[in-house]
């Protein structure tokens, strides 16, 4: 990657170098009677709205949209050293099994909407693994080795969020509607080498506003915060995040997020108080490894000092990304009562 000026902003951002690789992803006609007229639209361009993730085990996961079995559009994951072997020394994860090597349908209870989109999976203090369909109307199937369940969620979404979806004054012309936008990162409220627990550590995502105008469609972002086990509570809410640079009203989809611990993980200074460098507290602390503490892991876990990547999708044309504090992206939650 290198940095790039965009239409969509007016700093750099950073962009992606290399050709785009085409994932040669295996793709099925819809059973007859499947698709409405709207989405029979969507599904003709095959393969849509991926998501490129690491799971806490390294996986490199991605969610995408396709012709479901019995619908005209599902979720799928699948494994992407499936299709990009070079992946795996990259990653150095030639060790860590495919457990996806297939497009995989993604369960949820039926009945199907015709296009079911914008699946999360989030994954717990064990590391098994959840589909949460939905932020407006959280439904939650665990997955395992073992099969698929449907949990009966006890943590419905809180008004908090439900609150952002206001009324329209032209319901036949304008809609807006909750949407989940990323995947989710597993975080610790505070600094390193503090040591992760289930009551400093939570789950953070990005979810979406979408504002819909006759054809115009702009989102508004906010970060949800989640307890760390199912069936994650939602605790807290940002207001809208503003992209430095961006135009409001463009059309800037937030994709995904990472830990960018390669690049800029230093875990000598402190982002959040100079004076007091991570150094002098590390010399009476124990290291803190995925070996001794089962919440940490290199590929799903931070502290509040570590690095944030977010990809950014701009007006269905671009990609874009960006590096943030994580500190800085939790700085102003408004708390969600139960």
């Amino acid at each position: 990657m290198d940095w790039a000026m965009t239409d969509t902003f007016e700093l750099k951002t950073l962009t992606c170098v290399n050709q785009p690789k085409v994932l040669n992803l295996p793709h099925r006609t819809p059973a007859k009677g499947s698709c409405d007229q709207t989405a029979s639209i969507e599904t003709g361009v095959g393969h849509t709205n991926p998501r490129i993730f690491m799971s806490p085990l390294g996986e490199p996961l991605m969610i995408v949209s396709t012709t479901g079995k019995t619908n005209c559009m599902h979720e799928f994951v699948v494994d992407l050293r499936t299709f990009i072997p070079d992946l795996a020394p990259k990653f150095k994860i030639e060790t860590v099994p495919i457990r996806f090597a297939n497009l995989t349908a993604l369960p949820r209870e039926m009945p199907l909407a015709v296009m079911e989109k914008h699946y999360q999976l989030l994954f717990d203090d064990n590391d098994a693994i959840f589909v949460q369909h939905e932020i407006g109307e959280r439904s939650l199937t665990a997955m395992s080795d073992y099969g698929m369940r449907n949990l009966a969620v006890d943590a419905p979404t809180p008004a908090c969020v439900l609150s952002l979806q206001k009324p329209v004054a032209d319901p036949d012309n304008q809609k807006v509607t909750l949407e989940q936008a990323t995947n989710a990162l597993r975080v610790t409220l505070c600094e390193y080498p503090c040591e992760p627990t289930l009551d400093n550590t939570v789950l953070m995502s990005i979810m979406h506003v979408r504002h819909e105008h006759l054809r115009e469609v702009y989102y508004r972002r906010h970060l949800v915060i989640m307890n760390a086990t199912a069936p994650f509570h939602i605790l807290a809410r940002s207001s809208n995040l503003v992209y430095l640079g961006s135009e409001e009203r463009a059309k800037v989809y937030t994709v995904a997020m990472e830990w960018d611990h390669s690049h800029y993980r230093n875990h000598s200074q402190s982002f959040i108080d100079r004076q007091n460098p991570v150094a002098k507290r590390a010399e009476n602390a124990a290291k803190v490894t995925p070996e001794t503490n089962g919440l940490v892991n290199d590929y799903y876990h931070g502290w509040l000092d570590d690095t944030v990547l977010i990809s950014l999708g701009l007006n269905d044309q671009e990609s874009a990304f960006m590096h943030i504090n994580a500190s800085r992206l939790l700085d102003c939650l408004e708390m969600c009562p139960p």
